[in-house]
């Protein structure tokens, strides 16, 4: 849907990032003799049936980022309530989820221009 739009290029950053903050933690969850679980398919088709649908009559640029801004929002509070809810955390979770959050941050005020 985002083809030849100038929100393709923020989307694009976006999914390097989280690609890239997915790939330490796993990294981390192996050093620590983990499996790392991948997201289930039935979570990824909630995700893009409803981005598919909250944009289904409306697939501007301000409707992605109205909708990614509040997916985005919900994932900085979810991270932000395991954080609190965790003060003993390994250290480098913590990091790893405070550079995350930055990161998320930073894209809800990119997307901002957008609407």
């Amino acid at each position: 849907k985002t083809e030849g739009m100038d929100i393709e290029s923020e989307l694009k950053t976006e999914y390097d990032n989280y690609d890239a903050i997915c790939a330490k933690s796993s990294e981390m969850i192996k050093e620590l003799n983990g499996e790392p679980e991948g997201i289930g398919a039935m979570d990824k088709a909630m995700l893009w049936s409803g981005i598919f649908f909250n944009t289904l009559m409306d697939d501007s640029e301000r409707k992605i980022a109205e909708v990614m801004i509040n997916g985005t929002n919900m994932g900085i509070t979810s991270t932000k309530e395991i954080l609190i809810d965790n003060p003993n955390a390994d250290e480098r979770a913590v990091a790893l989820a405070n550079e995350f959050l930055e990161h998320e941050q930073n894209f809800v005020r990119s997307l901002h221009n957008f609407l």
